[in-house]
């Protein structure tokens, strides 16, 4: 069975980031084929890509439309013009035509994915990884990736009415969509890479105890209120993995509080080799201002770290409502009390951090997500094979 995934990102940035994760694109290995649409001009690594598709033999095709050529020519991005950009994709992709089309995320990919599925008579499937909130786009994306939504905001409106399945890794994402869609959405969560040598065995804390956070140093998703909290404990370290255009300012508060020796910044670490460092941490950090349930929170969960957070995180992330979370105020007072009470209960890590484990293997085993995954695109293909037979 084959299928054509249509992407945006620069996979590139994606290995700068660490987060390549093995066997992503081909979900329990239910792909014998994968051809991938990259709307763009990047040029990963093989190795990657192989990586990425598991045991299917892959094909890359570049179709770099969101760049200025582009916007002009098709009066930004406007559906009918837009289409004659894409002859060249659809003549490529008839040659051995797809049993399903998976468009990652973004409205450029999910009109081209419902072209291509138009033009083999095929399924097309959306998959979104992030909730469209639009108040936290507003004061925090910048100007230019607020821009490009708009601009191809219709061309995305239109695809997605024809999309055969949707896809949602986390339930927030639900609540934003049109009844439309929200009629042919489920939920199957992000494949991670934690295997059962993994799991982090004891609690008991070293000297010092380590906390770590893990994300893009961004608005919305900054570590500030954590560093300013440490300041205010003794014998406690953190390590912030990850990086972005607030690492250089957090840098400089880090000076200026004197955390030089008990704060650590670490750009990047390869997805396989994160997974197996986090064992060695005490507790995970976690603090965003989106409705989103990230990779690295999952991770976490799954290793079976506890997990420190304002108080409010299980109300907008309903995946965590039974978790025992460390909840705090979203304050440095509030964080420096749940540091402070962390580091001074080994009862309270252990009891948390196995109760969450054993949770999130309920919710997030990567064996069950992959297998989930895997079943809901090989059925999509066999509902469009059922529709057309009956159309005949």
């Amino acid at each position: 069975m084959k299928l054509t995934i249509v992407l945006q990102d620069r996979i590139s940035d994606w290995v700068s980031k660490g987060e390549i994760v093995a066997g992503y694109f081909n979900p329990a290995d239910r792909f014998t084929q994968i051809d991938l649409v990259l709307l763009n001009n990047d040029q990963p690594d093989i190795q990657t890509i192989r990586d990425l598709c598991g045991t299917a033999v892959c094909r890359v095709f570049n179709l770099p439309i969101l760049n200025m050529k582009t916007l002009l020519l098709t009066l930004a991005w406007q559906p009918a013009l837009l289409k004659n950009r894409l002859s060249s994709l659809l003549a490529w992709s008839c040659e051995e035509p797809p049993d399903v089309v998976r468009a990652i995320e973004t409205d450029l990919a999910c009109y081209c994915a419902q072209q291509l599925a138009m033009g083999a008579r095929c399924s097309f499937v959306i998959s979104l990884h992030s909730t469209p909130d639009f108040e936290a786009l507003t004061r925090f994306a910048p100007v230019k990736d607020r821009l490009v939504r708009y601009l191809t905001r219709r061309a995305g409106n239109h695809a997605k009415l024809e999309a055969t399945g949707i896809m949602a890794v986390y339930h927030s994402i639900l609540a934003a969509l049109p009844k439309i869609q929200l009629e042919k959405a489920h939920v199957i969560p992000n494949i991670v890479g934690i295997s059962d040598h993994h799991i982090k065995q004891h609690y008991s804390t070293g000297n010092p105890v380590k906390l770590v956070t893990v994300g893009r140093l961004v608005q919305g998703k900054s570590p500030e209120l954590m560093l300013h909290a440490l300041s205010l404990t003794e014998n406690i370290t953190l390590d912030v993995i990850g990086d972005g255009p607030l690492r250089d300012p957090l840098a400089q508060l880090v000076q200026e509080k004197g955390l030089i020796n008990r704060v650590k910044f670490i750009r990047q670490i390869p997805n396989p080799e994160l997974c197996g460092l986090l064992a060695n941490y005490d507790a995970f950090v976690f603090r965003s201002d989106y409705q989103e349930c990230p990779k690295t929170l999952i991770e976490a969960a799954l290793t079976g770290l506890p997990i420190i957070c304002p108080d409010d995180i299980s109300e907008r992330i309903t995946e965590l409502g039974g978790f025992p979370l460390i909840g705090c105020k979203d304050s440095t007072e509030g964080f420096a009390d749940a540091f402070k009470e962390i580091a001074g209960n080994i009862k309270l890590r252990s009891r948390s951090g196995k109760m969450t484990r054993q949770l999130a293997q309920q919710l997030w085993s990567p064996q069950n997500c992959a297998r989930k995954a895997g079943n809901y695109l090989v059925s999509m293909a066999g509902k469009r094979h059922q529709e057309l037979l009956i159309d005949e």
